[in-house]
């Protein structure tokens, strides 16, 4: 598979066009360590969030596609927003060591994101 696949199944599992478990599928054929090729923008947490919010999604929806999306050598954050991005992502990938996905959760998890927008 090309690199281009590699970055539109990134594109896509970002932009929550294929499921996690597709993408990781998809991903599973590439090496796993890789430079950095797709941008995690606050755009996609902050929609993931809004949807959960909004109960298009539930938890266990938000915790697949963070669990997809944490270690993956191949994705970069915004410098500017790297620490609180990682943070974030970290927590919703991982809600047994940070607690249930609650609306509050998620509304704090927004404010933050959207500082200096």
């Amino acid at each position: 598979m090309s690199e281009a696949s590699r970055i539109e199944t990134l594109k896509h599992l970002l932009d929550r066009k294929i499921s996690p478990p597709e993408a990781n599928i998809i991903l599973s054929r590439f090496d796993f360590d890789s430079e950095p090729l797709v941008e995690v923008e606050r755009s996609h947490i902050l929609k993931l969030l809004m949807d959960f919010i909004e109960g298009f999604i539930d938890s266990k929806d938000v915790e697949d596609w963070a669990d997809a999306v944490e270690l993956r050598d191949d994705l970069f954050y915004d410098p500017q927003y790297e620490e609180d991005m990682k943070d974030i992502v970290h927590d919703l990938s991982n809600p047994i060591l940070s607690g249930p996905l609650t609306n509050d959760k998620a509304l704090e998890m927004i404010s933050v994101l959207q500082r200096d927008i």
